[in-house]
């Protein structure tokens, strides 16, 4: 079904995506506004006109790094950015991840995976396909202090705001084993409290913010 009309910005130099993406977003969009973009000049100029739209970009093509990208977004706060790379390179996409204004596509992600990144950024969502996921997760993952993988899955519960009883219940186990859980992985996050264990499990991706319970 056909959503409102929006603004997209498309700068990339390959021509099969700039086609593909037009023919995805009139699909999905009515009375869609698509300018393609050949330079950081005429990308600003369209920012100028169009504050709030959707730019998609492929940086290995534009004359344009990831800070140029912070800083437009600076000048024009309410745009949204999809960036579409051609591979999934673990540094770039570290850097890219610290920016919730910036969605993350591969040129090789399915369709509906393309569609729901255009759906996310029309409502200034950020959207971030499955396998660039895995490879954030499994860095964040990595930067996990010591915790044991029932320690993690333990976290996972108490940032969705579940007692020690109930969390006892749903792993078989008694509620002074989740107590002692709990009280090693305060002292290994070097946290006091739910609260500060919660805001370390939403930082560090083990949870998807609509499951933020705190």
């Amino acid at each position: 079904m056909k959503t409102g009309m929006s603004d997209f910005g498309i700068y990339d130099y390959q021509y099969i995506t700039r086609v593909g993406l037009h023919f995805i977003i009139r699909q999905q969009f009515e009375n869609p506004d698509i300018v393609e973009v050949e330079n950081k000049r005429d990308l600003k100029a369209f920012l100028h006109d169009h504050s709030q739209a959707i730019i998609i970009i492929d940086l290995s093509f534009a004359s344009l790094s990831i800070s140029d990208v912070i800083a437009l977004h600076r000048e024009f706060p309410s745009s949204h950015w999809i960036i579409f790379m051609n591979d999934a390179v673990e540094k770039v996409i570290r850097e890219i991840d610290k920016y919730p204004f910036m969605s993350i596509l591969l040129k090789d992600s399915p369709e509906n995976e393309i569609v729901l990144a255009l759906e996310y950024a029309v409502k200034n969502r950020r959207f971030i396909c499955k396998q660039v996921k895995d490879i954030i997760m499994d860095h964040k993952y990595d930067e996990i202090p010591a915790l044991t993988h029932t320690e993690i899955e333990i976290l996972k519960l108490l940032a969705t705001g579940k007692t020690a009883k109930e969390i006892s219940a749903i792993r078989f186990s008694s509620v002074h084993t989740i107590i002692t859980h709990k009280k090693n992985i305060f002292r290994k996050l070097g946290v006091k409290n739910i609260y500060e264990a919660t805001k370390y499990a939403y930082g560090i991706g083990l949870m998807d913010s609509i499951e933020y319970y705190i």
